[in-house]
């Protein structure tokens, strides 16, 4: 697809609200095929994260943001997480975390607010634990966080995020 279809698609689904599907499906085999070539990479990008022994990495386009979204799961070590790939959305580079050590889910609405410039605000401003709460980043959960919590609190930003493939485990 040339760079100038591209940016026709992608201001298509970002711009107009009912974008057609074909859109947001050429959208996604772009996001793919971004994530394939990270996994791929021998970069020294900080994309590791994409294929850390142990972890399953899927891509997908994110209705809801506009952007190319990495989700990465290693269920043996209880770590969720979330990336906007090319940091579309914002400029930090995650959506959401969880492990042992807790939450940090970012607000969307809150991001849109401040128009994705998140590096220098506060967390408090723009980040919980995914249940209204404190993010990890700032408290540290009374007990950690089981499989079952991260996977429920994983599930729902997914939903959140309405992504064009789902990803299932």
């Amino acid at each position: 697809m040339s760079v100038r279809a591209f940016v026709l698609a992608w201001a298509a689904v970002t711009f107009v609200p009912d974008a057609k599907a074909e859109d947001v499906q050429k959208l996604n085999a772009l996001c793919k095929g971004e994530g394939a070539g990270l996994i791929n990479s021998e970069s020294k990008k900080d994309y590791k994260i994409y294929s850390a022994e142990g972890s399953v990495a899927k891509f997908s386009y994110s209705v809801s943001i506009g952007a190319c979204v990495g989700v990465v799961v290693d269920y043996l070590k209880n770590s969720w997480s979330i990336h906007d790939v090319n940091e579309t959305f914002t400029d930090v580079g995650w959506l959401f975390d969880c492990s042992k050590n807790g939450a940090n889910n970012m607000l969307l609405d809150a991001a849109r607010r401040l128009n994705g410039k998140l590096f220098s605000v506060q967390y408090e401003q723009w980040l919980d634990n995914g249940e209204g709460g404190r993010p990890a980043t700032l408290e540290t959960p009374a007990a950690p966080y089981s499989r079952d919590k991260c996977e429920y609190l994983f599930t729902n930003k997914i939903a959140e995020l309405r992504l064009v493939d789902d990803p299932k485990w």
